[in-house]
Order: structure tokens, then sequence, then C-alpha cells
């Protein structure tokens, strides 16, 4: 049947010209076959474009509820030249002539879905080849763009059951996990040292996105950065990742270092550190000793301008050189949009891109991502300032994405500036200030796997410590 008209499809590409027309011969004599295929038929399945043609024209009609056959073809294309060219009506009844049994159809289906996903393999290598070529052109863009093309073909030529499993055999998968879990001591969870992780959410797991979210002034970033330090300590083979948009690296370093002094009693504050002519040479010697026990698997990003792409890439490129167990994002509204908006989305949209893509990025590798988030002034304007899930700042699809949730809350500075309430004497507003002090309140406000509530944790604003309290 091959002969019939001229071949447009470029020999050297892969093709099943007569499984097509056996496909459409099939459909074009029995319309009911195209609801037995098991494959994704469109007009882009097929390497020949008058076929392709053909194709949408005679699952549109079907899809109308109308008779797709021969004529119903002929007197919408009558007067177009390839139609002509191509042997017109006689073609078209030699295709309905010439069909296989319906029930051998989906083999033909299968033919012309597997020949058009050679094609593209072909397509994505080729331009990748061409892009590699190019000196303005990144290569890890150029390795990006490929792997994202090669993922999504690959999900679409999965056999049908590839993602399926019964639930039993799931079931009986978890209670394997939990007996090797108990046998062994180890799980899939990883503890901080923190009761507002480790309580709170049962650790840190793998795939999971988490948002840590708070007014200025709240610790939240003091909070993120005391996560990701004791992650690292605890786990000296697995690398921690600390995107830092508002400190550059010597700010970070020295709220290392400070809680480092404290913990071993000598207690220097970070904000001494930023001239060495204000230290003493004991102090210099304490810090000197301290640098010496920062953990070497925490991996500081300090890029001025911060943009999803920069985060997959540097995540990835982590990953090729070892398990990466944390990556810690400060702050998402500052981070650079201006890819996604020039797509002509809104703000809100971006930041839900954004979200999306880090929970993926979890996902694909096997991480705990922690994104710090600013709050809207709602909270503010309420008498009970403690945050909630609605004050997320513009957070479109922040909440879905995330699987838990965490608010930083600190009552002492509100209670500093807003001075005695109604009834409540100097005394008591002071004696008021100073339980409160210390104490963060980190709040969970949502966790897909856990109980939500409050958390207190002490907080060493000065050293940037954060330390166990309990829970009420």
């Amino acid at each position: 049947m091959t002969d019939a008209f001229p071949i447009t499809l470029p020999a050297s590409l892969p093709s099943a010209l007569e499984a097509e027309q056996f496909l459409l011969g099939a459909v074009l004599f029995d319309n009911a076959v195209v609801k037995r295929l098991g494959e994704p038929i469109t007009g882009d399945s097929f390497g020949e474009p008058y076929h392709a043609r053909l194709w949408d024209m005679a699952t549109g009609l079907i899809e109308r509820g109308r008779l797709a056959e021969p004529t119903a073809l002929h007197e919408r294309l009558k007067e177009d030249a390839t139609y002509l060219q191509y042997g017109g009506l006689k073609y078209l009844a030699d295709l309905v002539d010439k069909a296989p049994s319906s029930h051998t159809a989906p083999d033909y289906a299968r033919r012309v879905t597997e020949a058009a996903r050679r094609r593209e393999i072909i397509r994505i290598a080729g331009e990748a080849a061409q892009a590699a070529r190019d000196p303005e052109q990144d290569p890890f863009t150029v390795i990006t763009a490929t792997d994202a093309a090669m993922g999504a073909l690959m999900v679409a030529a999965a056999p049908d059951g590839h993602t399926l499993v019964a639930a039993r055999a799931a079931a009986q998968d978890v209670v394997r996990e939990l007996d090797h879990e108990a046998e062994t001591g180890t799980s899939p969870g990883v503890t901080v040292g923190l009761d507002c992780i480790d309580e709170s959410l049962l650790g840190l797991f793998p795939n999971e996105l988490l948002i840590l979210a708070g007014r200025p002034s709240m610790g939240k970033t003091a909070l993120a950065r005391a996560i990701a330090f004791a992650c690292a300590r605890k786990n000296p083979s697995e690398k921690v990742a600390f995107f830092a948009l508002e400190m550059d690296r010597r700010q970070v370093s020295r709220r290392n270092l400070s809680q480092l002094t404290y913990e071993a009693g000598h207690g220097i504050a970070y904000r001494d550190m930023k001239r060495g002519r204000d230290l003493t040479g004991e102090q210099r010697a304490h810090l000197a000793e301290a640098s010496a026990r920062v953990p070497e698997n925490m991996i500081l990003d300090d890029t001025a301008t911060l943009s999803i792409e920069h985060i997959e890439r540097r995540l990835i490129a982590l990953s090729r050189k070892g398990k990466v167990r944390l990556a810690v994002i400060d702050y998402l509204q500052i981070m650079d949009l201006t890819d996604l908006l020039r797509q002509g989305v809104n703000l809100t949209t971006a930041l839900g891109m954004v979200t999306s893509r880090l929970k993926r990025l979890a996902k694909q590798l096997g991480m705990s991502i922690l994104l710090l988030s600013q709050l809207s002034r709602k909270c503010e304007d309420r008498d009970n300032k403690r945050p909630q899930l609605s004050d997320l700042r513009d957070s479109g699809s922040i909440e879905q994405d995330a699987s838990s949730v965490l608010f930083t809350y600190r009552d002492s500075y509100y209670l500093e500036r807003e001075g005695p309430k109604r009834g409540q004497s100097r005394d008591e507003h002071d004696m008021a200030i100073a339980a409160s002090h210390r104490v963060m309140e980190v709040i969970c406000g949502k966790s897909r796997e856990g109980p939500i509530g409050i958390t207190r944790q002490i907080y060493l604003a000065e050293f940037d410590v954060i330390e166990n309290m309990g829970r009420f």
C-alpha cells in the first residue's frame, strides 16, 4: 500500500507507513475501533503528514457523533490539492478495502506510536547536538533541557501499569520497611536535635518540601540555619545546602562560629565578629578552634540573584557528587522570578511555579527542601498575632505543595513595642517581656502525617542559637 502515493517522510527517520495505512483503514471501516486502541493516538503520531490530516479529520467527526467513512472525508477534501495528488477517493477506498480485522488494530496503533517515539528521540538528540555546538549555549542548560524532554518522553512511553502496584503489595512493602527500621534502628526521617522538627514532624523526610514562614524579626532565618547546621553535623556523609539570599557567606559563617563558641562555653556574639580588632587574642583563638568544627558537608551558596533554574542546577550537580540530605532556601519572595514573569504570568502564579518545581526536585533527588517564606501583614492587624496558613504571602500553591508548614513567632517582639495592655501595670508588662524574651514559638500549621501544634524553643539571638524547651 505504501507505493500508492509519494512518501514525504525522510528515509532516515523511523517510519511505520503501512501500519498507519492499516490503522486508518480499520477506523474508517469501523469507527468504534478508536476506543479499543490502547494507545494515545493523535495526528502527531503519524510520520506521513497526509495520514495525520486524515486521522485528525476522522477522529474529529467521530468525537462529534458523525460517521467517519471515505465519502464523508471526500466531501471535505475534494478540492484539496494534496488529497487529489494522493489519489483522492480511490486511496481512501483502498484503505478501507485492505483494512485488517479490527481486533488487530491495537497492534498497528502500537507500531505507529513506537515509530513516533523513535522520531521524537532523534529530534531531541538532534536539538541537543545542535545546541551543544553553539558556544553561546550554557552546557548545563542544554543538559537540563534535554533531560526534561527525554523525561517527558519516558513517561509517555512507559508501559501500561508502570507506576501501578496492588494495594496489598504496597502495604506489605511498608510492613517490611517498618520491620527493617525496627531491627536496624534506622529511619527514613532524620532527626536534628530540635523539638520543632524531631517531635513535631518526626524528623526530616526525603521527597518533601517544607515551608518555614514568619514576619521580620521572628527568627525564621536563625531557625533555618540551626536546622541546616544540626542536620549537617548529624549526617556527616551527606550534604546539606544552604542558599542564602539575605546573608552572604561571611554572615552565615559568623553565626556558625558564634553557635560553636557558645557550645564550648566561650560565647562570642556574632555581631562582635565584624572587625577583628574588636576581638581579643583569646577570642580569636577560640574562633580558630571553632572553625575546625564547622561541618564540611554544609555547603553555602550566597549568589546575589537566585532563580529556580540556579537552584536546580546547583542541587543536581551537587547530587552527582554524593547524597544531598537537605537544602535550605532563604527565601521565596526575593528569588529572581524574571524568566517566569516573562511568560506573562502574575506574581502569585510565578511563586506557585517555583514551589511546584521545588517539590518535584525534592522527589527527583530524594531529599528534603526547606523553603523560607514571608508572611503578609494581615497578622499584624489581629490581637493574636500568631500566624496562620492564610497569612502566607502570595500563597498561590505554596500551602498545597508543602508537606508541612511551620511558622516562627516571638511574643516578646510585640510586647516590647505595644506597651502594657488595658488594665495591665508596667511591672506586669515588664515581667511578661522578661518571661518571653528568649522564647521562640514554632507553630506547625500543616503536617500531612502528624499533628499540628506549638513547640517552644529557646532562642539566644546574640549567638544565633536555638535550643529545646518543651512542648505544650
